[in-house]
């Protein structure tokens, strides 16, 4: 298996850069073949693909008749999703401050 680790300098969870690194190998996955396969507890699994998916890391697809199924966003795909995921953090952090100072000016 390749190494991922870096992941946990762009912000990552350990697990969440070894969960990347399981899909990657796996192509597709359910939550319990993650589990299965990275022999780590379900919850902490769930929120490492929950935080892979949030930045763009990872894909699901729910169907109502099999569980939810996860894949790996290839990597040079995965980091501009990430690229963008921090645009979008630093416009509303940059929006926030300004709402606060207009607010602050009219008091």
């Amino acid at each position: 298996m390749a190494d991922y680790s870096k992941l946990h300098e762009l912000g990552f969870s350990q697990t969440a850069a070894l969960c990347y690194g399981a899909l990657i190998e796996s192509g597709t996955s359910s939550l319990s073949r993650v589990v299965e396969n990275m022999q780590k507890p379900r919850a902490s699994v769930h929120r490492a693909l929950k935080q892979l998916e949030g930045k763009g890391f990872a894909t699901s697809h729910k169907n109502s008749t099999y569980p939810t199924l996860y894949r790996a966003v290839p990597i040079s795909q995965a980091i501009e999703n990430l690229a963008v995921y921090h645009r979008r953090q630093l416009k509303q952090i940059i929006e926030e401050q300004a709402a606060t100072a207009i607010r602050r000016k009219l008091k």
